[in-house]
């Protein structure tokens, strides 16, 4: 396992020809962290151009079992964009880790946090609290849920809504009149929110999924006990 350079230290033309007025911007930048990624495969992927990267079989980013690779092949191409996106998803990763040893150190009792793919069954449910790298919402209904997870996804990395697995799943579109009642997840895009507790959640988990941050997204649930208490949204299952 070394250390690979997804724009190489000696790009070939290819680089050149695909980059045009970015590939100067981009070789000042080729030794960020955000242009660094880990591979068994260095000598193989060596200074191919990006798609050759992603789809190498087996050795490519595609099929490496590295969540650090495997999020590359979400990008069409590497570009000063694709570049400053997995930055801000780096940095994201850095600020919930550095937390980290703060957390074991606290004497305060566990929070009650679900990993929200360990939640299958929302029937009777209401949510006490989502946590979603360095952000927390309190008592938001479903509905708020997608928004907020849908919104923050789309500034890490806009491109996965276009493509075709999310924009069909998630009926991703232009004109909100296309939906019954639209949802705009940034820029001009809309999808569907007009769905259950549960179909909210599948939504959720294909978004993350598709992004690959599963672990990012934690949830704290409650239960309706009494029928007084304001919970924002109750799932009726």
């Amino acid at each position: 396992m070394s250390v690979e350079h997804i724009f190489p230290q000696q790009p070939s033309e290819g680089w050149r020809e695909q980059l045009g007025s970015e590939f100067e911007e981009m070789s000042n930048r080729k030794h960020t962290a955000a242009n660094l990624s880990l591979s068994a495969f260095n000598s193989e992927l060596s200074n191919s151009i990006f798609s050759i990267k992603v789809k190498f079989p087996e050795k490519g980013y595609r099929d490496s079992s590295l969540k650090i690779d495997k999020s590359l092949a979400n990008e069409e191409s590497w570009n000063l964009k694709a570049l400053d996106r997995r930055f801000n998803m780096l940095l994201q990763r850095f600020f919930k880790i550095w937390n980290f040893p703060h957390h074991l150190r606290s004497d305060e009792p566990k929070d009650g946090r679900l990993n929200i793919f360990d939640v299958e069954d929302l029937t009777n449910k209401y949510l006490v609290s989502v946590h979603f790298f360095d952000k927390t919402r309190y008592k938001p209904n479903f509905k708020e849920l997608l928004v907020f997870v849908s919104g923050e996804i789309y500034q890490l990395n806009p491109d996965i809504f276009t493509a075709d697995f999310l924009r069909t799943k998630l009926k991703v579109t232009k004109n909100p009149s296309d939906l019954r009642t639209p949802i705009q997840i940034g820029g001009s895009y809309f999808i569907e929110g007009a769905l259950s507790g549960r179909d909210i959640l599948k939504r959720v988990k294909l978004i993350l999924q598709s992004a690959r941050v599963e672990e990012e997204l934690q949830v704290v649930l409650g239960s309706v006990p009494y029928a007084d208490v304001d919970y924002g949204e109750v799932c009726k299952g």
